[in-house]
């Protein structure tokens, strides 16, 4: 089976009319991750979702479910399929787990799946899983090559803007695409917004800058928005919603100081206010991992993501959570 780099990500994904992409159903392939030096063999089942199942472990009970969403993180970016967060909770708890994570998603499409799924399946908890570094996703027209569905305000009213139709045409789905990220950039440009640094300098990230907060208070009224639509569709459905906050690199690397102009727990505070509010259970697992940061495997990769041991910690947190 011929190894494929994970720069290729939309090979794992495909037009999707409702999401923008979703997972190519029966996917089955070996991924080569370079940063990691690592390969793993990622399956999807005929849903397009990351399977669960772990060889030899005990069967689950059918009738109870918990349905798992968020991005990465959740799909588990450099790791097998047995290794992520939702397969360990499903083996130690004997719980059917449904991995609905798919990389880059955006919260408002992971609000989108959940209002569907809800009148789908029967499942008594929801996990759904952000990540404060990648909020911004939410004011992205466009991912991975995908024209995204996307939330914006009218006035007073939160609308939904869905995907074009022609957008399952290729090439005009690129064009589509590209002229997205086009448009970001340039309202960002004039804003004096540069998300290109986020590679080459620490902290970059405009989320964290204090002075640049005033541009992103409409990304926190859609995700309080959102929030509060997550909490009454599980509520209508007698269902548990349980919102997990993964790290940041970023935010385990930082030494506070008495004068911060750039600050990247920003994002994870403005969240944590916002779900306070809106009387949202969470869980905050930056203390989980910060205790790990100076051991030789901190549950992180270098480039952030959570690896084998980062999904042990989400699993035994939300296990704990779940009994």
């Amino acid at each position: 089976m011929k190894n494929i780099p994970a720069v290729t990500t939309p090979k794992l994904y495909r037009f999707d009319r409702e999401y923008g992409f979703w997972g190519v159903p029966n996917f089955s392939q070996k991924i080569f991750y370079p940063e990691y030096d690592k390969t793993i063999l990622v399956h999807h089942d005929d849903l397009g979702n990351r399977n669960t199942d772990i060889p030899n472990s005990p069967s689950t009970k059918k009738d109870r479910k918990i349905l798992f969403l968020g991005g990465s993180h959740t799909w588990g970016a450099g790791v097998e399929n047995f290794e992520t967060f939702p397969a360990i909770v499903q083996e130690r708890s004997g719980i059917s787990c449904l991995n609905y994570g798919h990389c880059s998603f955006g919260f408002d499409q992971m609000v989108l799946v959940l209002l569907k799924q809800l009148n789908i399946l029967s499942v008594e908890t929801v996990v759904l899983e952000l990540h404060p570094w990648v909020i911004h996703r939410i004011l992205r027209k466009s991912a991975i090559g995908f024209p995204k569905p996307y939330f914006a305000f009218h006035g007073d009213e939160l609308k939904l803007q869905q995907v074009p139709p022609i957008s399952r045409v290729p090439f005009v789905r690129a064009l589509l695409s590209d002229f997205a990220v086009f448009e970001k950039n340039l309202l960002e440009f004039r804003s004096g917004i540069n998300l290109k640094e986020i590679s080459a300098k620490k902290n970059s990230d405009p989320l964290f800058k204090i002075w640049n907060q005033a541009y992103y208070s409409v990304l926190y009224k859609i995700i309080s928005s959102l929030l509060i639509i997550a909490r009454d569709v599980c509520k209508q459905n007698h269902t548990k919603l349980l919102i997990v906050l993964g790290p940041t690199k970023q935010e385990l690397a930082h030494e506070p100081s008495d004068y911060e102009f750039v600050n990247p727990s920003i994002p994870r505070r403005r969240l944590k206010a916002l779900m306070d509010a809106g009387n949202l259970q969470y869980l905050d697992l930056e203390p989980n991992f910060k205790l790990l940061r100076h051991d030789e495997d901190n549950g992180l990769f270098s480039d952030g993501h959570i690896n084998r041991r980062g999904h042990k910690v989400f699993a035994e947190e939300i296990l704990g959570r779940l009994s």
